[in-house]
């Protein structure tokens, strides 16, 4: 059997239409980005600036297509 990080189980389970689970991910999700952002904003290093806006436009797309697959069901 496969393994799931927490982030993915939710996720399967809000595709699933799991609505608390999809309250959950997108909580998470918010949650993630929000510590991204902190984390750019104390970070002064260029290399180091550059990889957490990587992390954060990652996080940032996953939000975006949550949201589709969300307005979508409805």
């Amino acid at each position: 059997m496969a393994e799931f990080s927490n982030e993915e189980y939710l996720r399967a389970l809000a595709d699933n239409g799991d609505r608390e689970a999809a309250k959950e991910y997108e909580q998470a999700l918010d949650n993630r980005i929000f510590q991204l952002q902190i984390s750019l904003a104390q970070t002064s290093d260029p290399q180091g600036r550059r990889e957490v806006q990587k992390l954060l436009e990652q996080e940032e797309k996953k939000k975006g297509t949550t949201f589709k697959k969300k307005r979508i069901k409805l």
